[in-house]
């Protein structure tokens, strides 16, 4: 069994008694966070229900679509960055972050609704996807909708810039997937190629909501650079911890099948590392497995991968990343945003889904 207590060798910075997220749970965090941007968080969803309004036709599928987010992580992200790094946001500060929040969340949403489409999935977080709903066609076209309406929303800024470096993301984020793609059954793949994979899949926008958000309230260039490096390593963090949870969580919580990179050949972390790490026969056996798909292929290969250390390294290569994010807000004034934002640093790798 391995310690999957978080390692603090590197750099903590405990919240306050009252707000310990990590001896609480995921519901108690969304929560709390949820209370603490109250009237801003309601300004960005009535910022993305008015974009994506619409032809009344779709309406349904499009509040269905802009809701693919979830727990609409990256708007907060947005409104965090913005008070950590300034004392006092004006009326219309307030306007221009719900408008790049909703910009964020709707790029997420349609690539969600585009992913969907490309892992021929039909099921999301128990909801039936968009492709499931509407079709193949449908869907593409309801994503392009989606991040023609992201793109709208950054333009109404008085400046270009949230406009530019969310396009900037969108694009990288494409970049990204185009690469994963091309991969795909590349067992070869270095782990410095997937990691680069991983920033432009998730990690850009990541990065990209907090650096606009305390750009927008005036916070010096050196502020602008730590929230958004943070951002881009809680984006690695998530995404790698999800190559955790892919093999070794509880399905029930997982919110999917176990096993889903793997039906769709992808290389992540724990299949690199036991081929970086074995024996030539060993990598021989493991790759015969991976190019074989059968019933069994799943747990043949997840008995493989338990032989070795594959999962203590995913779970510690996560962790030590929300650490080197939580590290980049040492510059930061101490407020209770700051301190949402290194709880969300520990909510990365300590979820079930």
């Amino acid at each position: 069994m391995i310690d999957r207590n978080r390692s603090e060798a590197e750099f903590t910075l405990d919240p306050p008694a009252d707000r310990d997220f990590r001896r609480g749970g995921t519901a108690e965090l969304v929560d709390s966070l949820r209370d603490f941007l109250g009237r801003d968080l309601g300004r960005v969803e009535r910022t993305i229900e008015q974009s994506i309004s619409g032809d009344p036709r779709y309406s349904a599928s499009f509040r269905q679509a802009g809701a693919m987010g979830g727990k609409r992580l990256r708007p907060m992200l947005v409104l965090l960055s913005a008070r950590a790094t300034t004392e006092s946001i004006n009326v219309r500060h307030q306007q221009e972050l719900a408008q790049i929040a909703a910009s964020v969340e709707l790029v997420h949403a349609a690539s969600l609704v585009h992913d969907d489409v490309l892992d021929e999935a039909d099921m999301r977080r128990h909801q039936p996807t968009a492709r499931a709903k509407l079709g193949n066609r449908r869907a593409i076209l309801l994503g392009d909708y989606l991040f023609t309406r992201a793109y709208a929303l950054a333009a109404q800024c008085r400046s270009t810039l949230p406009a530019r470096q969310i396009a900037a993301a969108a694009s990288s984020l494409c970049i990204g997937e185009l690469s994963q793609g091309d991969a795909s059954g590349d067992w070869t793949i270095s782990q410095a190629n997937y990691r680069r994979m991983l920033v432009q899949k998730t990690g850009s926008l990541c990065g990209t909501a907090c650096r606009l958000g305390a750009w927008l309230v005036g916070a010096d260039r050196q502020l602008q650079r730590s929230v958004g490096r943070f951002g881009v390593l809680l984006g690695l963090a998530f995404q790698i911890y999800d190559d955790w949870l892919d093999y070794w969580g509880e399905a029930p919580h997982v919110g999917k099948t176990l096993g889903t990179d793997l039906k769709q050949a992808k290389a992540t972390l724990p299949i690199l590392r036991y081929l970086s790490e074995a024996s030539p026969e060993a990598c021989g056996e493991l790759r015969e497995i991976l190019d074989s798909p059968a019933p069994d292929q799943f747990d043949r290969v997840l008995a493989v991968l338990n032989t070795s250390d594959a999962e203590q390294y995913t779970l510690e290569t996560a962790k030590r990343l929300s650490d080197r994010a939580a590290s980049m807000l040492r510059i930061l004034p101490d407020t209770e945003a700051k301190q949402f934002l290194v709880a969300l640093s520990h909510y990365a790798t300590n979820r079930s889904r």
